[in-house]
Parts: structure tokens; sequence; C-alpha cells
């Protein structure tokens, strides 16, 4: 049977200790955990050097360290990327169409950050690719979100690599529909035979994400109507983990 390592065990007390008070003091900690002092004082000195607790020299207080916050918000980002790929992958299995997540990345750019799709569906998206921000569907959406004026809008359209240039009034147009609706279409516009839908993610206020979802073809009116609510719902279900 495995032995429990009493440093080890000594080092978590310790550890819970310090996360649940404000800075302690040795005398506190050693109160608090029933350590003698000599062994928490060796403890505390190691878990300082590891950067998991921090010691305040001037006030003698010990406190939870960065190296730990870090350790602990890793954790949490796993368990948010896990969420949030269960809930698009249930979207894609379920439309058995190719589903992306976009962020917004500085002024310019859009990346994707995360991507699902059925098993009988052959689309690549690498992950992390950037793009311009205002290309395709997600485009339409991030214009918004980016809050540019028409005049500004206006200056990007002729530097956006169309394939099949929708106009500059008719984008205009999609943007001021996206604004209204939720919602946004790229048909072929972007990439010759590929329609592209995206919805902003989050509730009231700014987001820097969006949802899409991409299919070889075309999809009708109806179709898309009958589309929307359940992305739009996937990105409300999404957006507390981001």
């Amino acid at each position: 049977m495995p032995k429990i390592v009493g440093a080890v065990q000594a080092s978590a007390a310790i550890l819970r200790v310090l996360a649940g008070s404000p800075p302690l003091r040795l005398v506190d900690i050693v109160a608090l955990t029933g350590l003698n002092s000599s062994t928490a004082l060796n403890i505390l000195h190691t878990l300082c050097v590891e950067g998991l607790v921090r010691h305040d020299v001037p006030r003698r207080r010990y406190e939870i360290g960065e190296g730990l916050l870090k350790l602990g918000a890793s954790a949490a980002s796993d368990r948010r990327s896990a969420q949030v790929a269960a809930i698009m992958d249930e979207l894609a299995r379920s439309l058995g169409l190719s589903v992306l997540l976009w962020r917004m990345a500085g002024a310019d750019d859009a990346e994707l950050v995360a991507a699902s799709a059925p098993a009988n569906v052959n689309l690549s998206f690498p992950l992390l690719r950037r793009a311009p921000l205002l290309q395709g569907a997600v485009g339409r959406i991030f214009a918004i979100e980016a809050g540019l004026t028409a005049e500004e809008l206006a200056a990007i359209y002729p530097t956006l690599g169309w394939a099949n240039p929708p106009g500059l009034d008719a984008w205009l147009a999609q943007i001021a529909d996206a604004r209204r609706t939720g919602y946004a279409c790229d048909r072929g516009n972007n990439n010759s035979g590929l329609f592209g839908m995206a919805v902003r993610v989050g509730g009231s206020g700014p987001s820097g994400h969006a949802l899409a979802i991409a299919a070889l073809g075309s999809i009708s009116d109806a179709e898309v109507g009958g589309l929307v609510p359940r992305v739009s719902r996937a990105a409300r279900m999404i957006a507390p983990f981001l």
C-alpha cells in the first residue's frame, strides 16, 4: 500500500490554511496546523522558493504565492476549455456542421480558438489561425463589436480579399442587419462554395468572441432560421466559460 508522505501532507495543510486566511504569521500557521515551528518554517521556506507561497518579510507574514495562483488558473482554464469543447462537439454532432469559436485578437485580427466537426465532415480549421478581423460572417459580428463607423468600414472593405465581393452597400446593410438580429451570414463571399453563419457570444455589453458554423454549399433562409436559435443557445452556454 502506498505510504503517506508526512512532509507533503504538512505542506498541504499549510497551503489550505493560507488559502482560506489573510496573510499569517508563523505563529498563526503553527497554531492552525498543529505543526511544530521548525517543521512549519522549513516547509514555508521551501514553498517560497518554489513560488507557491509569498513571504512578506517586513510584516513577517505569509500568503499564497503567484506560482500557486497560476497553477489554479491553469487548472480552471483547462476545465473551462473542456466545457466549451463539449458544448461545441454536441452542436457539431446535432447539426452535422463544423462549429468554430473565434475571438478578437487586437484591432486587426480574429483568431480561431476552438473548432469541432462531425466525423463525416472533411473541413480542416487549424487552431490559432489568424484572419482579418472583418472577414466572413464572423467579421460582420466583429464589425459591430469593434464599434466601427460606416466610413471606417468603407475604408477597410477593399482590403478583405473577397472571393466574391458582396458590394459595399450590401455588406454595410448585412452588418446593420446583424446588429438588429444578433447573427450574420456569409454566402460564399469570403470563400467560394462555403457558407458561414456567426452569432456573438455573450449577453449584454461588448463581446470579444463569436461562434460560427461552416458548411460546404449553400443553406436556405428557412434553414438559417432553424439554425440561429440552436447556435445562439450554444453561444449563451459557452459565454460563462470564456
